[in-house]
Parts: C-alpha cells; sequence; structure tokens
C-alpha cells in the first residue's frame, strides 16, 4: 500500500518541471489515484518527460491517516518552493516532530544503495523538530 507520491513532469524541452506532491489514504492501488480524472496529473499524462515517485511507510502499523498527513505537511512546507502543482499545505508546519529517512528499492523491493534516478528534490532524511516535542 502507498501513502504518498510525487510527480514531476515536462510537456518538452522549452518548459520548466511542474511539480506535485500528494497522498493517498485508502488501500487500493496506484492506478485508483493517479490518472485521467486527477485534478493535476490529467495535466501530464502525455508529457515527454514524466517522473512518477511512489512512498509508503516503512511499517504498515504506522501508516495512518494522522500520520500520512503530517508527512505530506513536512513534504510541502520543505519543498515548497519547487513543488508549482501544490497550493494546500506552503504554510503550515506539522503538527508533532517528525524524521523521514528515505531509502530507495527497485521494482523487486531489493534495497537501493545508490539512487541515481530518484526525484532530485528529495534528501535523504527529513527532520523537523515541533516546538512542544523537543526533549
Amino acid at each position: 500500500m502507498f501513502s504518498i507520491y510525487y510527480f514531476e513532469a515536462r510537456i518538452d524541452g522549452r518548459y520548466k518541471k511542474r511539480r506535485y506532491l500528494g497522498i493517498h489514504k485508502k488501500n487500493d492501488g496506484i492506478d485508483k489515484r493517479l490518472n485521467k480524472s486527477h485534478e493535476h496529473f490529467s495535466q501530464f499524462i502525455d508529457a515527454k518527460e514524466l517522473c512518477i515517485w511512489i512512498g509508503s511507510f516503512s511499517c504498515y502499523d504506522y501508516q495512518k491517516e494522522g500520520n500520512i498527513d503530517i508527512v505530506e505537511t513536512l513534504f510541502i512546507q520543505a519543498y515548497k518552493d519547487l513543488l508549482t502543482e501544490n497550493e494546500k499545505k506552503k504554510k503550515s508546519l506539522p503538527s508533532e516532530s517528525v524524521c523521514i529517512i528515505n531509502m530507495w528499492f527497485d521494482k523487486k523491493d531489493h534495497l537501493k544503495k545508490y539512487a541515481k534516478k530518484t526525484p532530485e528534490i528529495f534528501s535523504d532524511v527529513l527532520v523537523y523538530y515541533h516546538e512542544e516535542n523537543i526533549l
């Protein structure tokens, strides 16, 4: 099950990349979210350059709506200047402390030690300390 998705696309070489990060809270496939009826994705289905990143929690127990919202808020806050299609949550901060560690896997779920073709905007580690939750 995936919770977070990101896509970047360029119609052709004359245009800048457009980027969007979204969340998915239901237990169904990626095709239920990224398809021709998606508000942003539908504009890029025929783009010459299209990159899709799909993210999930490493432990299914943490994959809850509240946690998904916190992670989305942190990603959007951290990369707000690059996420051209996101309009909501750019001024929001996560409601609690969170640390995201990006680990990259191939199509067969083998851990990749070096992820050259990953979206360039994502750091390997992203940390936010909420003022009330600092030890």
